[in-house]
């Protein structure tokens, strides 16, 4: 990024456009590991925190992982997924739509809903 800016300021478009498309691709194919612990539903593994902090995302665990999990329901222990750094809107708003849909609910994303004490 650094880099880019310097050749941007240096009045060099072509080779800053260059790297700024280079690092675009990098972060829209960056993924990490996780491996599936007894219990584990993607669900829960898409609400923890160093995933994606929403449980509404696990269709984004599923859609990387098509090749090796054709039923979100049918994780193993010891299994491992890829998860998607850095999905992209539209991705997330097509994720949160599928969980809507397979679990029969509707949430509106940043409603805020009272809790019962």
């Amino acid at each position: 990024m650094h880099t880019a800016e310097v050749a941007l300021a240096s009045r060099q478009g072509r080779r800053a456009y260059l790297l700024l498309s280079a690092l675009t691709r990098e972060l829209a194919t960056a993924t990490q590991r996780y491996v599936v612990a007894a219990g584990d539903s993607l669900w829960i593994i898409s609400g923890r925190p160093e995933v994606y902090g929403n449980p509404y995302l696990w269709p984004l665990i599923w859609q990387a992982n098509l090749d090796s999990l054709s039923d979100p329901n049918q994780l193993r222990a010891g299994q491992r997924l890829k998860i998607r750094s850095n999905p992209t809107v539209a991705e997330v708003v097509q994720a949160l739509d599928t969980a809507h849909q397979y679990a029969g609910t509707r949430v509106r994303i940043g409603e805020v809903q009272d809790a019962s004490p």
